[in-house]
């Protein structure tokens, strides 16, 4: 099971965002600022991050370069969600995530995102060990060849 870590201000998305991503089988965690979130990974990192694109000031700048700075959450997916193409391309220079999604989204484009980014091959083994547990199986299509 993926694990995910959801941040998001707002408590009714990041409720609506958990709920439709458990039914999908993904063990969601969830975290309303970057701080937050920031502990939350480097205490028990997750296999992929969703955060707003408009966490893209101070707090999410701090986010990315810190997760990134850590041995143990550098190679953790960043997925970013935004509201507007100017928030697109503000994502891109100010904080870099692995992938960036406009909203509105649907929820199984999200379900295919973040299997996509947990499935990378070596990502999943690689996170798993940095964090101390026992890699999943690398379901990547290179490691199935």
């Amino acid at each position: 099971m993926d694990r995910v870590l959801i941040v998001a201000p707002s408590g009714p998305m990041r409720g609506l965002e958990a709920a439709a991503l458990t039914r999908y089988g993904f063990d969601v965690r969830t975290a309303e600022d970057a701080e937050t979130a920031l502990q939350l990974c480097l205490g028990d990192p997750p296999d992929v991050v969703v955060v707003p694109a408009g966490l893209a000031g101070a707090d999410g700048m701090m986010f990315t370069a810190a997760l990134r700075a850590s041995p143990a959450t550098r190679r953790v997916p960043v997925l970013a969600l935004a509201t507007s193409l100017e928030e697109v391309a503000r994502q891109s220079e100010d904080a870099p995530a692995d992938t960036v999604l406009l909203r509105p989204v649907r929820v199984r484009t999200l379900v295919q995102e973040l299997t996509l980014l947990t499935t990378r091959p070596g990502v999943a083994v690689a996170v798993a060990a940095a964090a101390g547990r026992t890699p999943r199986r690398d379901r990547s299509r290179r490691a199935r060849d």
